[in-house]
């Protein structure tokens, strides 16, 4: 973490190219599998890491190490980056072949059917945003709930709550023995 924290402070100092390369490589994998898996779409995930990684180094001035790690804000920009996306009524075509569902919802991976997932991911996407993106940060990212906190500018406590809703609206909607 030390050399993170200095290419950091080399990148708030104006010694950006070298540092903030180094960043760039250290997340750029993460960040965009990430937003893969938000939008399905390789030139989307391309566009959206990219502007990720703009922000990013355009607001770095801001960054507070203090307020939470440079992976939580990564994930915060990168969120905000696809509601931003969604908000223009971009459609996402979702491969549910290469979605990756965690353990959590087990019942769902039983299912092994494409249609019951996709009407699942349809349903998630009609939430209001802030629950799917605790959803998608939650289950795809595998981020705990004080990460998804920082990362969407909400408490641990409100992250716990918006995810827990949805997983027993999707246990309503879709049954239980899913």
């Amino acid at each position: 973490m030390d050399k993170e924290k200095k290419w950091i402070s080399d990148v708030k100092t104006g010694d950006a190219r070298e540092s903030a390369g180094k960043l760039i490589e250290k997340y750029y994998k993460e960040i965009y599998a990430f937003m893969y898996r938000q939008c399905g779409n390789k030139d989307d995930a391309m566009d959206l890491t990219q502007d990720t990684f703009t922000s990013f180094l355009t607001s770095i001035g801001t960054y507070d190490p203090e307020k939470c790690s440079v992976r939580t804000w990564l994930y915060r920009i990168a969120s905000n980056k696809v509601i931003d996306l969604r908000r223009t009524n971009h459609s996402f075509d979702i491969d549910i072949d290469e979605l990756q569902i965690p353990e959590e919802i087990d019942r769902i991976r039983q299912a092994e059917q494409k249609e019951l997932l996709t009407e699942i991911d349809g349903y998630v996407s009609k939430q209001d945003k802030e629950s799917e993106s605790v959803f998608r940060l939650r289950l795809y990212e595998n981020l705990s709930f004080a990460e998804i906190g920082a990362s969407l500018g909400i408490s641990e406590g409100s992250a716990k709550m918006k995810y827990h809703r949805l997983i027993e609206k999707i246990r309503k909607e879709f049954g239980d023995e899913h």
